[in-house]
């Protein structure tokens, strides 16, 4: 399904679109944590803007942090702390990846822990009170008795009245079901919120490379989705760093991609796009072609055969495969695909190298997960070589 194009975005905390967007910078750029006993949810990002726009929509001021080295740019954060932290967690965490929503699933059990035992204390508290005040209520008056507890009469009403005191909604449910679920506009505004932390924006010459690279598998999987592109395992480049994985795209893809994401992004992300289709429109103009021809990656066949023709071409054809079509019509089988496509006319089969299998790990028996491309027989290296140095000794 297409993802859509909009014209400007309006940041209110109640769209469903700009929730979507807080959840992928927090899948980016977040972090989540428990303070003393309290749900902690933090994002340090190095652009300003983002940061400001972040802090506006959840109520809570900009802080500046320290440089850790000089050729750094300048990081900005916020922090959101307690009963809100952990609201907001409760609607988020079913868009969050595994590893971000195992650890929102933990912060929120202990933090329901911790009002169960706070509910449990004042209702203690509240009972023997209200004891305190049936003994003497014949012999002193309500004054004296708030006074000699030192405490004020509007609170020690409430406390007479209620014995327990409700301090969050338990009965408040996600507003989300699952990522999948979701509308293409929201998985835009997801995409966006994600390419804003970690999100890689090269342009060379006329051409655009819009990439992703992290150590959740499963959100690079969910992102190689929505770029209909494979994804590939990256080796650590140091030896404390974990194995990562990328996904990316380019050309007019990534184009139309950029096209789509700008009313979400950043002053430097966006500075950044614009620039790269100034390119590449005046690259279009040189060719004699019209501004934005070059954004549809099948505009040669479209050229050639209007819509209606293609369907019949395609619907009669006698046999043979994709690949000969193509030939025959004088493109590049991609490009007939993707029109067939968008034409509803052709279900393209899900490559091997975009389906996620889970595996069980041959030396410490547990399960991982990995592409469909090739089995798997260890989940890491050193797995792999006492696998193999064990076999060598039993043989």
């Amino acid at each position: 399904m297409p993802l859509p194009v909009l014209a400007s975005v309006n940041f209110s905390l109640t769209s469903r679109s700009v929730l979507c967007w807080i959840a992928g910078v927090v899948e980016g750029e977040g972090y989540i944590s428990m303070s003393g006993s309290l749900p902690r949810l933090a994002v340090v990002m190095t652009d300003y803007d983002v940061v400001s726009k972040l802090g506006s929509l959840l109520g809570v001021s900009v802080q500046t942090h320290n440089v850790r080295q000089p050729h750094h740019r300048t990081p900005y954060g916020v922090v959101l702390k307690g009963s809100r932290a952990a609201a907001l967690l409760e609607t988020l965490t079913p868009l969050f990846g595994e590893r971000r929503r195992s650890k929102a699933l933990e912060v929120l059990s202990r933090y329901k822990a911790h009002l169960d035992g706070v509910a449990a204390a004042r209702e203690a508290d509240n009972k023997e009170l209200t004891a305190h005040w049936e003994q003497v209520k014949n012999t002193t008056s309500f004054r004296q008795f708030c006074r000699s507890k030192g405490i004020a009469r509007r609170w020690a009403k409430l406390r007479l009245t209620q014995s327990t005191l409700k301090l969050v909604n338990s009965s408040s449910t996600p507003e989300f079901g699952s990522f999948d679920a979701l509308s293409s506009e929201e998985k835009l505004a997801w995409l966006a919120g994600l390419l804003e932390g970690e999100g890689s924006f090269v342009s060379r010459g006329v051409r655009l490379f819009v990439s992703v690279e992290m150590t959740d598998l499963d959100v690079v999987a969910r992102v190689a989705r929505l770029f209909s592109r494979p994804m590939h395992k990256q080796s650590p480049r140091k030896s404390n760093w974990s194995t990562s994985w990328r996904t990316a795209t380019q050309g007019p893809r990534a184009y139309m991609l950029c096209k789509q994401i700008l009313p979400w992004m950043g002053q430097r992300r966006s500075a950044k796009i614009e620039e790269a289709l100034r390119a590449r429109d005046a690259h279009a103009e040189s060719l004699g072609q019209s501004s934005g021809a070059h954004l549809s990656p099948v505009s040669a066949l479209s050229r050639k055969f209007s819509d209606t023709e293609l369907i019949e071409l395609w619907r009669s054809r006698t046999s043979g495969s994709l690949s000969s079509v193509a030939r025959q019509l004088g493109v590049h089988p991609q490009s007939l695909k993707d029109e067939l496509v968008r034409l509803n006319v052709y279900t393209a089969p899900v490559p091997k190298c975009r389906q996620i299998v889970s595996y069980v790990c041959a030396h410490c028996e547990e399960s991982f997960l990995r592409s469909a491309a090739r089995v798997h027989r260890y989940c890491s290296r050193s797995c792999s070589m006492l696998g193999n140095r064990s076999a060598s000794l039993n043989f």
